[in-house]
């Protein structure tokens, strides 16, 4: 039965579905849905998670059974956070609402489609893709970064896609920024520059190619936002880090910054 399970709208819409496909669901109690199904692969082999689905509104968050748990209980490089729950968006880059069959039904395919990527994570012992969003606080500056590079152009999104970026701050005001160690362009705010609201005015220098060209506007407003994200992204990701600095890595992920610094124990493996 699916008596307090199916309290919850979206868990009830989520139910429905998840039976459609074939999957069990039960009621966990205090209003938890557990899922059990089999996750196929391209090789050929399916693998059987058992999965607890808990609701706050139309917004559901996985975990996997204590029980019967195939993946690390904690791996922020496999996106497993606190508790055991699989991470499997920012609620930056979409407001995920189950409120129908159709909604629950791309739920399910975000899980299943995070499941297949932990297996060849384990597999290959780094997450698969860069397609991700970056912990904590970082995720925040991680957005800015690319909703900027979007406005300079596709050669700039494809190099922050391919996390070829990084910036430096050369004074208060000034930063650096390199793709793959090159020197790409600086951006500076003037202090005796301001447009007609009384904010000061951001210039540029882009040296990627043989001329060096100042820009001003909206293109060095736009290169200016990309420069302060990625130094704050990069910021934020090492105070993530240092918060879990005593953690023991789960020894699956080889570039693991906790592996890194603390030495690493034999993972799960699924």
């Amino acid at each position: 039965m699916l008596m307090s399970a199916l309290e919850s709208e979206a868990l009830a819409h989520l139910a429905t579905c998840a039976l459609i496909r074939g999957f069990v669901a039960e009621d966990y109690g205090t209003g938890s849905l557990l899922l059990t199904f089999d996750v196929p692969h391209v090789d050929g082999v399916r693998v059987q998670y058992r999965i607890v689905v808990d609701g706050d509104g139309p917004h559901l968050f996985a975990s996997e059974e204590p029980a019967t748990r195939r993946l690390p209980e904690f791996c922020p490089e496999r996106h497993i956070i606190e508790g055991g729950h699989l991470c499997m968006y920012w609620p930056g880059e979409l407001t995920f609402s189950v409120t129908d069959s159709d909604s629950a039904g791309r739920w399910l395919d975000l899980l299943l489609n995070f499941l297949r990527l932990q297996r060849r994570a384990a597999y290959t012992r780094k997450w698969p893709n860069h397609e991700t969003w970056a912990h904590g606080r970082a995720a925040i500056h991680q957005q800015r970064a690319e909703n900027a590079a979007d406005g300079l152009g596709a050669e700039l999104r494809r190099a922050l896609d391919a996390r070829q970026l990084r910036a430096f701050s050369e004074a208060a005001s000034t930063f650096r920024v390199l793709q793959d160690d090159q020197p790409l362009f600086s951006v500076w705010r003037s202090p005796n520059r301001h447009d007609q609201r009384g904010h000061r005015l951001a210039c540029a220098l882009e040296l990627g190619s043989r001329k060096r060209k100042v820009i001003h506007g909206k293109r060095a407003e736009l290169l200016e936002e990309l420069a302060f994200a990625l130094v704050h992204w990069e910021l934020d990701e090492m105070r993530f880090w240092m918060h879990y600095k005593d953690r023991v890595c789960c020894g699956t992920i080889e570039d693991c910054p906790l592996r890194k610094s603390l030495g690493a124990e034999d993972g799960t493996e699924v």
